[in-house]
C-alpha cells in the first residue's frame, strides 16, 4: 500500500469559486470522506489551480479550516486533518524509539529524530489519544524500556523497527496491535508495519545522470550499515529498472570501521574518489552524514558538486541545517519522513475500522523526490 494525499475533485469544470466555496469543498471532502487524522491536502499551489483562484485566496481558505480545528497547517511541511476521525478513540499508545546512534552532527539529528516525531505526537494528540513516549540512545537489552514495563496498560505499541533485536518476545507477545516504522525491509511477524522503498528516488536520480551523459557511478556508505547495504540493493534495482545497469554501480570498501563515525567515513570516499576515478563517475551518498565527509575533501582540492563532480545525495536534510545550508548545494533524494508519521496514523485508523486478527497490515513510504540544485556538469 502506497502513501497518498488526499484527492479532492471539483464538479464544475467552468465554476469561479470563492475563499468560501473552497473552504465548503473542502470541509465537506474532509468529514464526508472521514479522512484520518494525519491525511495531508494537497498543496496551496495545486488546490489554487484545482479551483482556478490565488495561491492567497487558497491560504485564506486553509486558515479558515484550521480555525475551524478540522487541519492543522505546519510551515514547510503542509495542511494535514485533525481531529478523532477514523483512529481509535481513548486508546492508549506506547510510543519507543531511538535518538540516534550518531553524534557527529547533533542538529542533524535533531531533525532526523526530535522534529519528525514531534510533528506525530501533535497528530496523535490532536486526536485524543493518550501517548507515552520512552526513547534511548542505542538498542541494547540493559535498561530496554520495552523490557522494563507492563505493556498490557497499552492498546497499542507503535516501536522502531530495531527494537527487533532486543525485544522481539516481548513485541509478539503483546497482546493488543503492534506497529513497527523505519525499517526498509519487510519482515515477517505478528506485527503491522511502516517500511521504506528507496528506489523511486533513486531511479530519478539515475535518470538525471543518464540525461547529462554519465553511465558509471561510485555509491558511498557506511559498508557496515544495514541500511547502506539496504539502500545499495535499491540503486542496484533502480539501476536494472532505468537502464542504467547495475555493472556500472559500484560500492567500494575503505579501510577501518567506520560505524560510528560516519562523517570519517566520507572522507576516506572523497580521498579514493579523487585517487581511483574519473570524471566520467558521478558519486552517489547513501546518507547525508557521509556527504558531509565527501564534501571536506572535495572543497580542500577545489572542487564544486554541480560544477567538477557529479554528486548526489540521500536523505536531503543537510539543506535544513544552519551550518551546511551554503555548503549543500548537490542536488538530492529526500527521505519521506513526514509521509511516514502519517502512514503510521493511516495504518492506526484501517486498523480500528476494519479490525481482522487473520492477517496483518504494511504501508510502504516510498522516496519519490528528487531534488536538483545544480544542472552540471555534463559529459559529452
Amino acid at each position: 500500500m502506497m502513501m497518498q494525499t488526499a484527492e479532492i475533485k471539483t464538479e464544475e469544470t467552468g465554476r469561479k469559486y470563492r475563499c468560501q466555496d473552497i473552504v465548503k469543498a473542502l470541509e465537506a471532502h474532509i468529514v464526508g470522506s472521514q479522512l484520518a487524522a494525519g491525511v495531508e491536502l494537497p498543496g496551496t499551489a495545486e488546490l489554487a489551480s484545482r479551483y482556478r483562484v490565488s495561491e492567497k485566496t487558497v491560504h485564506r481558505a486553509l486558515q479558515h479550516l484550521a480555525d475551524l480545528k478540522l487541519i492543522r497547517r505546519v510551515r514547510g511541511s503542509g495542511s494535514f486533518v485533525r481531529g478523532n476521525m477514523g483512529l481509535p478513540p481513548h486508546s492508549r499508545i506506547g510510543f519507543f524509539y531511538f535518538e540516534s546512534l550518531n553524534h557527529e552532527i547533533p542538529s542533524l539529528n535533531s531533525i532526523l529524530c526530535r522534529n519528525s516525531r514531534s510533528l506525530l505526537r501533535q497528530v496523535l494528540e490532536d486526536a485524543g489519544l493518550s501517548v507515552e513516549f520512552h526513547s534511548e540512545q542505542l538498542p541494547k537489552v540493559e535498561n530496554c524500556p520495552l523490557l522494563e514495563m507492563e505493556l498490557s496498560r497499552f492498546d497499542y505499541i507503535i516501536a522502531e523497527a530495531g527494537y527487533r533485536q532486543v525485544a522481539a518476545d516481548a513485541l509478539r507477545n503483546f497482546p493488543g496491535e503492534v506497529i513497527l516504522f523505519g525499517d526498509d525491509e519487510f519482515v515477517f511477524g505478528p506485527w503491522h508495519q511502516v517500511f521504506f522503498d528507496y528506489r523511486p528516488g533513486f531511479r530519478r536520480a539515475l535518470e538525471f545522470l543518464m540525461e547529462r551523459g554519465f553511465r558509471k557511478a561510485m555509491a558511498v556508505g557506511v559498508p557496515n550499515l544495514s541500511t547502506a547495504e539496504h539502500r545499495y540493493e535499491a540503486l542496484c534495482d533502480a539501476a536494472e529498472l532505468c537502464g542504467f545497469g547495475r555493472e556500472n554501480l559500484c560500492f567500494p570498501v575503505p579501510s577501518g570501521d567506520y560505524f560510528h563515525f560516519q562523517i570519517l567515513c566520507g572522507r576516506e570516499y572523497g580521498k579514493m574518489f579523487l585517487k581511483e576515478f574519473k570524471c566520467d563517475t558521478a558519486i552517489i551518498s547513501l546518507s547525508d552524514y557521509v556527504t558531509v565527509g565527501v564534501l571536506d575533501v572535495l572543497y580542500e582540492h577545489g572542487l564544486k558538486p554541480g560544477r567538477e563532480v557529479q554528486l548526489i545525495s540521500y536523505d536531503n536534510l543537510l539543506s535544513q541545517v544552519p551550518e551546511f545550508k551554503e555548503r549543500f548545494i548537490c542536488n538530492a533524494v529526500t527521505h519521506p519522513l513526514s509521509s511516514e508519521f502519517r502512514a503510521i496514523v493511516k495504518l492506526m485508523s484501517e486498523i480500528h475500522l476494519a479490525p481482522n486478527p487473520d492477517f496483518y497490515r504494511s504501508i510502504v513510504v516510498p522516496a519519490r523526490e528528487f531534488v536538483v540544485r545544480t544542472d552540471g556538469p555534463r559529459l559529452r
